[in-house]
């Protein structure tokens, strides 16, 4: 459970860095897909519970970290994270994420 915005500020930027450094070498992917869950999860897992609550709070957290990764990154290399990053949230055990990757 998430406790306070500097732990999550840290998740964020340790998730944001991780994806940049894989859109732009394609190397570590493990280490960021486990970065990306971890942030992932971590901000869902402080919110009310619920299908409708935990598909918005992921909505708002992928939002969040790409927004972090745009002005770094090439458009192909955003577009290559962006589908990288709703596929590692589909990948998540709550059901409410299925429709993140359209």
């Amino acid at each position: 459970m998430m406790n306070t915005d500097q732990e999550q500020n840290s998740l964020l930027s340790e998730a944001a860095n991780a994806a940049i450094h894989w859109a732009r070498t394609d190397t570590g992917y493990f280490p960021m897909r486990n970065k990306v869950k971890a942030y992932l999860q971590a901000y869902t897992s402080d919110k009310e519970p619920g299908l409708w609550y935990n598909f918005n709070s992921r909505k708002l957290a992928i939002h969040d970290l790409m927004f972090k990764c745009i002005s770094p990154l090439k458009p192909s290399q955003y577009q290559k994270l962006d589908r990288e990053i709703r596929d590692i949230a589909a990948t998540l055990p709550e059901n409410s994420v299925r429709h993140l990757r359209q």
